[in-house]
């Protein structure tokens, strides 16, 4: 961005950040100017898009942390299913929750 900014092209742009083509370079300045400087923001880097937000991945491990009630929880320890059934029931938990999410 610096060095578009100072008027050179985007392939010697692209040169001076050790990438080969002025392409990528074309695209960010681009985003920038459409996006300000959240263009600028690290985006998703590839795989699986995340479900669940950070609040609900918290209240997750909040649930995790949390010694199982043996009487409500029906269980001494967490398993991945008994961990499962409580997030769902729970009236701040995940109704839609899985065993893989967790």
């Amino acid at each position: 961005m610096l060095s578009v900014a100072e008027g050179k092209s985007y392939t010697a742009a692209a040169k001076a950040a050790g990438r080969r083509s002025g392409d990528a370079v074309s695209k960010l300045v681009s985003r920038f100017n459409r996006e300000g400087l959240a263009a600028l923001e690290p985006g998703h880097g590839g795989g699986r898009r995340t479900i669940y937000t950070a609040p609900e991945r918290e209240r997750i491990l909040a649930e995790v942390r949390r010694k199982p009630d043996r009487e409500e929880d029906a269980t001494a320890s967490w398993s991945l299913s008994t961990l499962r059934r409580a997030l769902r029931k729970a009236p701040d938990g995940l109704p839609t929750v899985s065993t893989y999410t967790i």
